[in-house]
């Protein structure tokens, strides 16, 4: 039974989706992992991890009950799923990496068509969060730059039972007062999670479709919250036969909340350290190369950075404040989901690239030849 289950985690593993980091809490955003105040605490000593991620992100997290009540937390290794990119950044004249990671809710796994909408407490179906990180190294010094956004599916209770067809028709499951409670139980979530959500829905206007975005519209006029606007643009209708400059009116219609919003951006320094140095490595065991993310492993983002000493470590400050988040959903949270994310993402680092004065002449026009 012991190797089975090692064949299966094994099996799981190799196949992709699934990332863990010994260096980097992957459940956290980076404004997350701040110490207290505006302070950046020595994450590579502090408290475990595990008794400090998120768990909604931890899909190995009944794996690592045990250690946890053996009082082992040491010996544990947190486990998302979703994704991790990071590529190195070259010329520029400083050291810069662009990293994507995408954090996927564990609490309501399921495949297409088989998992829609929310449950009664409010947890939603491929419920995603997505941060993306600029890292800048130059003089000594670290500057972060984070910007955090989310997707998930309409947060009603509701159902698509597979067919034979290409669409098949999605189905809202109970009355209005049932729906309303699921759904209010979700965006409460957001907005304490993540303060003010850009709710943005981009389903078709038409037929089931126009049901199911009629219904979330109503949803959202009851909750009469401060912490919740939304916005319902028909992307087929507005996008169709290749127009996609009509994004732009999305993006017109959202302007305010995007410079409201900003992104979190940290400064990080070396400082004496009153923590002690790790163990040094046998002789005969080959130093740990920090590098690009394989085999599902995430090594520590900060790969540039010199060999620990034991009088530094990290500091610093965060300098801005992401406030709020952009909730996007079409019905697969897919391929419409993908186009406007991907938009407002460029949009956060454009603005990244222009306050660290990267690829921008000193009149603030954007350089021609920087590879952004």
């Amino acid at each position: 039974e012991s190797k089975l289950a090692k064949d299966m985690v094994a099996e799981l593993l190799h196949k992709g989706g699934f990332y863990f980091s010994q260096g980097w809490d992957l459940t956290r955003t980076a404004r997350q992992l701040r110490g207290a105040g505006d302070g950046w605490s020595d994450f590579h000593y502090e408290t475990p991890r595990v008794l400090k991620c998120d768990p909604r992100f931890v899909w190995n997290r009944r794996m690592l009950e045990g250690p946890i009540t053996a009082h082992a937390p040491n010996w544990t290794t947190m486990v998302i799923n979703g994704c991790v990119l990071m590529h190195e950044v070259p010329g520029m004249g400083r050291n810069m990496k662009l990293v994507l990671i995408s954090r996927r809710d564990c609490r309501r796994a399921g495949v297409r068509f088989h998992r829609r909408g929310v449950n009664q407490n409010g947890y939603a179906s491929n419920f995603v969060e997505t941060e993306q990180l600029l890292i800048c190294h130059q003089g000594g010094r670290y500057r972060i730059c984070s910007h955090v956004q989310t997707r998930g599916s309409i947060p009603l209770v509701w159902k698509q039972p597979p067919n034979l067809k290409w669409a098949p028709k999605a189905k809202i499951c109970g009355d209005f007062s049932a729906n309303f409670a699921a759904g209010t139980r979700h965006l409460e979530e957001c907005v304490k999670l993540y303060g003010r959500n850009l709710l943005i829905n981009l389903v078709d206007m038409k037929s089931w479709q126009k049901r199911l975005g009629d219904a979330f519209t109503r949803v959202v006029e009851e909750t009469e919250s401060p912490n919740l606007h939304y916005i319902w643009f028909d992307f087929h209708k507005e996008c169709r036969k290749m127009q996609w400059h009509n994004l732009s009116k999305l993006m017109g219609q959202i302007q305010d909340d995007l410079d409201h919003q900003a992104y979190t951006l940290i400064e990080l320094h070396d400082v004496p350290s009153t923590n002690p140095p790790p163990p040094p490595a046998p002789e005969h065991q080959e130093p740990q190369q920090n590098g690009p993310i394989e085999g599902g492993r995430s090594d520590t983002l900060l790969t540039d950075r010199p060999p620990h000493t034991k009088d530094m470590a990290l500091a610093g400050q965060v300098l801005l404040k992401q406030s709020g988040v952009c909730r996007t959903n079409c019905v697969d949270c897919l391929d419409r989901t993908n186009v406007v994310q991907s938009l407002l993402a460029r949009r956060s680092l454009r603005q990244q690239l222009k306050r660290l004065c990267i690829g921008y002449t000193d009149d603030g026009t954007h350089a021609s030849d920087d590879p952004f």
